[in-house]
């Protein structure tokens, strides 16, 4: 094991443990919050800027105050229900179930997190070097971030490399897509 490995290993970890601490109801309305938030933002933040009473002669600081205020209104909201709900869920005896499926719910995340960041490590030269080659989990991780990047335009695709045994993997033993 390398390095990357126990990096891997570290970072799935963390993310079963922040899981299992906050549970699956606080995590998916985390997971809401950020999404609904910027959402919201894109949606009614010039609409909010329209509204605010400063920096009428500086549109663009205006438009900036509405996205944030938007998105902070959002996020705040949605963050606070997510607790309240979790403490009633917490409240009627469902804690167990709650914080085990949010250990799963954080694997799930810790996985897809190191997938993404070999995806963008791809378009480095950290697939050329030893402690990345000799790692046992880098080839199935570039395995499956090569078969997203399949899914990229070609202009973008070229761009990320992976080690041979990666691409070879995509064809034979993952092309599942």
């Amino acid at each position: 094991m390398t390095a990357f490995d126990i990096a891997v290993v570290a970072v799935i970890t963390l993310s079963a443990l922040i899981g299992v601490w906050r549970g699956v109801i606080r995590e998916v309305f985390a997971l809401a919050a950020w999404i609904a938030a910027v959402v919201c933002m894109f949606l009614f933040g010039d609409k909010l800027a329209k509204m605010l009473p400063f920096a009428q002669d500086t549109p663009w600081l205006r438009l900036l105050a509405g996205y944030a205020l938007v998105f902070i209104g959002v996020f705040v909201l949605l963050s606070v229900a997510g607790f309240l709900f979790s403490k009633v869920v917490n409240a009627i005896g469902l804690s167990f179930v709650d914080r085990a499926l949010g250990m799963m719910f954080g694997v799930v995340r810790g996985a897809l997190i190191v997938v993404l960041l070999v995806f963008v490590a791809g378009a480095t030269t950290l697939p050329e070097l030893t402690w990345w080659r000799d790692s046992v989990s880098a080839k199935p991780l570039a395995a499956i971030a090569a078969i997203l990047r399949s899914k990229l335009p070609d202009d973008l695709a070229k761009r990320i490399k992976f080690v041979a045994a990666a691409a070879d993997a995509e064809r034979n033993d993952l092309c599942v897509v």
